[in-house]
């Protein structure tokens, strides 16, 4: 198979290199799916499949294994990944800074960005018109690690450690026990301890988070009626505010209904040991862009602690 590097050392081939075809690869290789990349490639499966084939032709070589069950890749194909990820995105920032337009993607929990990113987005455009902010969403943790190919960072709530990423916390929120003050009997003094005991417990996939509340009210875990088991934060403040249970939720998502009446907090549990952090490659995190927006949220949390 042909040596990329040998290649780029040869300035009259350079021109030549299918790039296209290399970044198709890309998200190919990362997702393991022809159907996954062809959707986030706004391409058909087919026209995808050519440019792979393409691809392989060029180099002199196949790059994947192909079996009913999907697709692996070839030791060669590793290979190929591994040397051309982060050059393809160096080549992507170069042309974004030739047009004096950064876009950073950031990737984070539907909540996160459908309550407080999205909304406040609007101020950091104004702030900075040369940075483009593109936001996806999901539960899944996706791919950072080549800092570009399906996010450039990512801002994400849990404990900070991340293989070969950096961390840096932007807020620790309070957790909230929280209920429809409909399905509260006495408003004003709720017996928690009770309603532990007899309210489905509705969990956002991590039931440990319960453990705090247990053990603050004295509640056997085998005493409890668990409900339903939802996405995030938002998805169990529908469920609460639907009288389905009660939920534990980031105080960011409760305070703006308990102040209108339709949620009742009944708890609240402070410096827990997960926070929210701005995630990437320390490269990555260091660039212009990511630094302008690093900066944007830590003057919108306070206290912000670093690490």
């Amino acid at each position: 198979m042909k040596s990329l590097f040998r290649i780029i050392e040869r300035p009259d081939m350079v021109a030549r290199l299918p790039l296209e075809q290399l970044r198709t690869f890309v998200h190919v290789a990362h997702l393991m799916s022809f159907r996954k990349a062809a959707e986030k490639l706004n391409l058909s499966v087919g026209a995808l499949s050519q440019r792979i084939a393409s691809l392989e032709e060029y180099l002199g070589g196949p790059l994947f294994i192909r079996h009913p069950q999907g697709i692996e890749l070839l030791p060669s194909g590793k290979e190929l990944l591994h040397k051309v990820a982060v050059p393809l995105e160096l080549i992507e920032e170069a042309v974004a800074k030739k047009s004096s337009k950064y876009t950073l993607c950031i990737h984070t929990a539907s909540s996160f960005a459908y309550h407080w990113l999205i909304p406040n987005l609007g101020e950091f455009r104004d702030r900075h018109p040369d940075i483009n902010v593109e936001v996806s969403t999901g539960v899944r943790l996706v791919d950072i690690t080549s800092g570009g190919i399906f996010a450039d960072l990512a801002i994400r709530y849990g404990k900070g450690s991340y293989p070969n990423l950096h961390s840096i916390e932007i807020l620790r929120p309070s957790l909230n026990l929280v209920a429809s003050p409909e399905v509260l009997n006495t408003p004003d003094d709720p017996c928690i301890n009770e309603l532990l005991r007899t309210l489905p417990l509705l969990s956002s996939r991590d039931r440990e988070e319960w453990d705090i509340w247990f053990d603050r009210f004295t509640v056997n875990n085998k005493d409890a009626s668990w409900g339903m088991v939802l996405d995030d934060d938002m998805a169990v403040i529908s469920a609460v505010v639907g009288k389905q249970g009660l939920g534990s939720v980031r105080d960011i998502y409760a305070k703006d209904l308990a102040a209108k009446g339709k949620l009742a907090i009944l708890s609240e549990y402070k410096n827990p040991d997960k926070a929210f952090y701005l995630v990437g490659r320390q490269d990555r995190l260091e660039r212009r862009d990511a630094r302008t927006f690093l900066n944007w949220l830590k003057s919108k949390f306070d206290p912000v602690v670093g690490k």
